[in-house]
């Protein structure tokens, strides 16, 4: 037996008997092992081992601590004085029975002596042991010591494995500079040599730096986490959390802004620490830049931020959209089949230019739109059995009615059908505004959610404008007053599947441009007309007309869409060409188009403008200042007025239901409460004025539903609200819109079926990027606001590269949203943005117009049932009661009457403009206002007045000053008036003749002149002219009260309703008798 046996034996224990086992396993007694680490007892059929070559005892607990510290080092005997024996092998007993084998040890990693390098890095707890004295025996309370290591392995030639290691003790136990400095090395170092581990595989390559908005930053990073080290190491350094919860920095949830906030700053910091790295510039600089440089920021603080590398240089950005531009133009498909449609649409933008003149510089923004030939031929327009593209010769149909005025009534015209749809809406709101009452949602509370008023139309409605009616597909054209062609009524899947824009459609491309024009100079029409017809020239000339069964459209109809005073110039371009010979005409099929959008917006401007006397007193109460006040009536955006207008509306049918509830006992009917306010404008014209404002804001919701009802909108409505529309346009001195609408409609009463199916559903609306209708000027609006984010509202010197790199940038954008949301609104660009309820609800604030309107509207006891209206004016003591006819008004004004009859002058101005220009001079371009006069009417009672001042001024005055103030159109006029005069007296002074143009100080001279010949010998020739106008002033009273009666009555006026809709059990039954799916239908 050798040494080494011996001495194992001799530490083997004592064989027990039986009876001593018995014992033991009852407790009774132990065979008195134990561990010789932690003293306790092993039992008997507990498990130990035996270590070599010391022959300690360890019981299985502290063999398993010894190898969990020992890490990937020799193990050393932990009960050996000094832990300096270090173990090769065990013996494992199981209930005090042996291995047959020993388990021998891996050679240690050093098989020569330990230095204290080697200590150091092998041996961290001796190396810390020796050096700090026992390991902690130096430290003070709350500090600490940590050891920093790190090995990386290195392939290298012949397949050979390098270890690197790198150890570092370090202590924040730092009392002085020197300690400070030691430390800030150590831990310099220690990184140092992760370098290569942690931000090497966090690089971003050059080609794969994306363009990111700031709401799209924070959803990269929160990917990127999971695949940035360097990212993962900041994060947890910075924070001491070992994983950022993705959860809670992309969920909409606003309690963890704070966390999504400083997850941003790690991110940020990540982008920094790679910027200081590589030459190139990664997220956070693209971003910023595209930011910064929209901002009023100067070269030399750019020039700061780009040295800190928080921005890359401006010629480093010119240069990289530059090839940026060039590499998509040359990628892109820029072929266009023949038989595709080929369409613009176009907008003005300008840019203030940072300069001391501060001027603005103009743009004009391009849509191209190109509709594939696979959604032609699913309309009907290519096929085996296409639409006829035949249509009517205007000539022919004016030959058959050129002097009754029937054409031009049925025409432009208020119908039938258009005053039912018209009747539908106002009593429809009505009708809810009674429901709302019931339910207590009206007076309403702060807080509560009530009905979107603006989207509400009735179940019978609806169903009539989707549903649709067939129109004839022969050669006959369709009539504008006829129903358009019927689609397959499905839902609008053109856009593709998680696209996300307006701009890449399943069967329709649009792309962009940008050209330094100014949109409103004639050079920029005559250009983009010449663009639109040279393209579709172009298609026309690729066509195989030997092979190809099928026409080109292109042949039929160019289309440009613009808003009104660009598509007015257009109008004025196309007649000078269509009067010009066939073979001469530059511009063959041509047609320009307006949007619903402006129109809208244009009719609301009217609207502001008629009634601007009464409605201060109800705006006002929701409006705390004059600027707010008259925004609402002017608006240059109409979606706060169409979000506030409703609520008003609601306010005044609620007020007249409440009365006739107060005086019943019950709720009244929607055709009662109407009677009712009908009979109060008939006595008193404060409630006649009302009651007509409230009418003009029922077309501007019927516009807003031709857009939104159906698959593409409704044509047939949006033409029923121009008829309705057109008389306002008169009396507002609207006239590029009288003749936008009067060509229009002219236009399609003689366009083919093919023609006309194309207006509605290509040219009217376009697709949403979540698939819903949009009128194409509101969505060429949306196109410039994209503009606007992305390149800012001043002009710079890069300016035009921006705009043009963002042409190309803007339609491969996702999610066209606000490209500012995501970053503190707690709205990723992941993430859906939450409504208050939905669209279709609205909730009341404290200034909310129904909260804010209805006490005024019932203390002035306008729908009162007996009382007479009042008001309280200031400086006045008490209020001020109106009795019947009495045309006083709040704030010291009067009504016009002529605003109140306004509808019936509108309507007959509007068919004399339609006679003259479009049946009995179709071909004459000038409109002049001695023609067809479009004069607007003046509301309020200072304007009259100063109208009064103005026009006796001009007939009569004799001062340079004054008649200054007079066009050299208006002074010829007088000119030769007063010679009129002059020589109906027998007086013919001998004069030169006018020119038409000149000096205009030469033509206030010679009027003068002539006044003071007329005067001198008459002297009561002025006085007499003075009257004669104050006379023709007071006459537009006196027909108040003769004429009201025919005013209210009217069956295709505004206050008049269609019988055919009174009559409809809907209205005239009690609201409570509604069930809860006829209620109404929300769009």
């Amino acid at each position: 037996m050798s040494d080494r046996q011996k001495q194992r034996k001799s530490a083997e224990p004592a064989r027990i008997t039986r009876a001593k086992r018995g014992k033991i396993d009852r407790g009774e007694c132990n065979d008195g092992l134990s561990c010789s680490s932690c003293g306790n007892d092993i039992h008997v059929n507990a498990d130990h081992v035996v270590l070599s070559p010391c022959n300690c005892i360890l019981c299985t607990r502290f063999l398993l601590n010894s190898h969990a510290l020992r890490g990937s080092f020799a193990m050393y005997c932990p009960t050996c004085d000094g832990n300096d024996t270090k173990v090769t092998s065990h013996r494992y007993y199981s209930a005090r029975s042996p291995d047959q084998e020993d388990t021998h040890y891996k050679t240690c990693l050093c098989d020569g002596e330990e230095t204290d390098d080697y200590i150091k890095n092998n041996f961290p707890k001796k190396h810390l042991a020796q050096k700090e004295g026992a390991g902690v025996g130096r430290l003070e309370e709350g500090k600490s010591i940590a050891v920093l290591y790190a090995f990386r392995l290195k392939k290298g030639k012949n397949n050979n494995v390098e270890r690197y290691t790198y150890t570092e003790t370090i202590s924040d136990h730092i009392k002085t500079e020197d300690d400070m400095e030691d430390y800030s090395t150590k831990c310099g170092k220690f990184m140092a040599f992760l370098h290569e581990l942690i931000v090497r595989p966090s690089k971003i390559e050059r080609d794969d730096v994306p363009n990111l908005m700031p709401a799209e930053v924070v959803d990269y990073y929160a990917d990127r986490y999971s695949q940035s080290p360097l990212l993962s190491s900041l994060y947890g350094l910075a924070t001491g959390r070992g994983k950022a919860d993705i959860d809670k920095i992309t969920l909409d949830k606003g309690d963890y802004a704070d966390y999504q906030s400083q997850f941003l700053a790690v991110a940020v910091a990540e982008g920094m620490l790679l910027r200081s790295i590589f030459k190139y510039p990664g997220v956070i600089q693209k971003m910023l830049f595209e930011q910064l440089t929209n901002e009023n920021i100067s070269q030399p603080r750019l020039n700061l931020l780009s040295a800190m590398r928080i921005l890359p240089s401006r010629s480093y950005c010119t240069n990289a959209q530059c090839k940026e531009v060039q590499k998509l133009v040359e990628d892109m498909d820029k072929k266009l089949h023949p038989l595709d449609l080929f369409m613009v649409n176009q907008d003005n933008i300008s840019f203030q230019e940072v300069s001391k003149q501060a001027r603005h510089v103009q743009y004009t923004a391009i849509q191209d739109i190109v509709v594939r030939k696979e959604k032609l031929y699913e309309l009907g327009i290519y096929g085996d059995n296409p639409l006829s593209r035949l249509g009517k010769s205007w000539s022919d149909i004016c030959s058959q009615d050129a002097s009754t005025k029937t054409l031009a009534k049925r025409i432009i015209g208020v119908t039938e059908e258009a005053k039912e749809y018209f009747s539908e809406i106002v009593m429809e709101d009505i009708l809810l505004s009674i429901l709302l009452c019931i339910g207590g949602d009206i007076p309403g509370t702060v807080g509560a959610h009530i009905p979107h008023l603006g989207r509400t139309i009735s179940p019978d409605m609806n169903t009539s404008l989707t549903t649709g009616t067939s129109a004839d597909t022969t050669d006959t054209p369709i009539s504008s007053e006829g129903a358009i062609r019927t689609l397959p009524n499905h839902s609008i899947d053109d856009c593709k599947i998680g696209s996300g824009s307006m701009y890449q459609n399943k069967d329709t491309t649009i792309t962009l441009n940008m050209i330094q024009e100014n949109l409103s100079s004639e050079s920029t029409i005559i250009m983009t007309a010449d663009y639109v017809c040279n393209v579709c020239n172009k298609q026309c000339q690729r066509h195989d007309y030997e092979n190809e069964v099928e026409h080109p459209i292109a042949e039929d109809l160019r289309v440009i869409m613009a808003d009104g005073a660009p598509a007015t110039q257009y109008f004025a371009l196309l007649k000078d060409d269509q009067n010009q010979e066939m073979e001469d005409r530059k511009y063959p099929g041509l047609m320009a188009f307006f949007g619903g959008f402006h129109t809208l917006l244009k009719l609301a401007n009217c609207n502001g403008e008629l009634f601007s006397n009464i409605l201060d007193t109800f705006v006002g109460s929701w409006r705390e200042t004059g600027n707010k006040i008259a925004w609402f009536g002017i608006p240059s955006d109409p979606k706060q007025r169409e979000a506030e207008t409703p609520q008003h509306t609601a306010a005044h049918y609620a007020a007249a239901a409440r009365s006739l509830f107060d005086m019943n006992g019950s709720w009244p009917s929607a055709a009662e409460v109407n009677t009712h306010m009908i009979e109060r404008a008939e006595k008193y014209p404060i409630c006649a004025l009302i009651l007509l404002f409230l009418r003009g804001e029922a077309i501007l919701k019927m516009l807003r539903v031709s857009e939104k009802i159906g698959r593409r909108g409704s044509v047939e409505l949006f033409f029923h609200c121009l008829k309705l529309a057109v008389p306002i346009f008169a009396v507002t001195h609207k006239i590029d819109y009288m003749r936008l609408v009067s060509d229009l409609l002219q236009w399609y009463e003689c366009a083919s079926p093919a023609l006309q199916v194309i207006y509605q559903e290509l040219i009217y609306t376009q697709v949403t990027s979540f698939g819903k209708s949009r009128w194409a000027d509101l969505s060429m609006e949306t196109t410039i606001g994209h503009f606007r984010k992305l390149c800012g509202r001043k002009h710079t010197r890069g300016t035009g590269i921006k705009l043009e790199h963002a042409c190309h940038t803007i339609p491969k954008m996702r999610n066209h949203g606000d490209v500012m949301d995501g970053l503190r609104t707690g709205v990723t660009g992941g993430a859906v943005k939450k409504q208050s309820k939905s669209k279709q609800t609205m909730k009341l604030f404290d200034d909310s117009p129904i909260l804010r309107v209805l006490p005024v509207i019932e203390e002035m006891r306008l729908w009162h049932n007996s009382d007479n209206p009042c008001f309280k004016e200031k400086g006045v003591e008490g209020i001020i009661e109106l009795e019947p006819g009495d045309l006083r008004l709040p704030g010291g004004d009067s009504v016009n009457p002529e605003v109140l009859d306004c509808f019936g002058t509108g309507s007959e101005r509007a068919t004399n403009y339609f006679q003259h220009y479009n049946i009995n001079n179709p071909t004459q371009n000038h409109r002049s206002e001695k023609e067809v006069s479009l004069q607007r009417i003046l509301p309020s009672k200072k304007e009259r007045q100063a109208a009064l001042d103005r026009e006796i001024m001009a007939a009569t005055s004799t001062d340079k000053k004054a008649l200054d103030d007079l066009s050299v159109k208006e002074l010829l006029v007088h000119i030769e008036e007063t010679r009129m005069m002059l020589n109906s007296k027998g007086v013919q002074p001998q004069i030169r003749p006018e020119k038409k143009s000149g000096n205009k100080p030469e033509k206030i001279g010679r009027l003068i002149e002539l006044r003071g010949i007329l005067f001198a010998m008459d002297k009561r020739a002025k006085s007499n002219e003075v009257i004669a106008i104050r006379k023709q002033f007071e006459a537009n009273k006196a027909d108040f009260k003769k004429n009201m009666n025919r005013i209210l009555n009217d069956p295709l006026g505004l206050y008049a309703i269609s019988h055919t809709v009174l009559d409809k059990e809907r209205y005239k039954e009690s609201p409570e008798s509604l069930q809860d799916d006829d209620k109404y239908v929300m769009l």
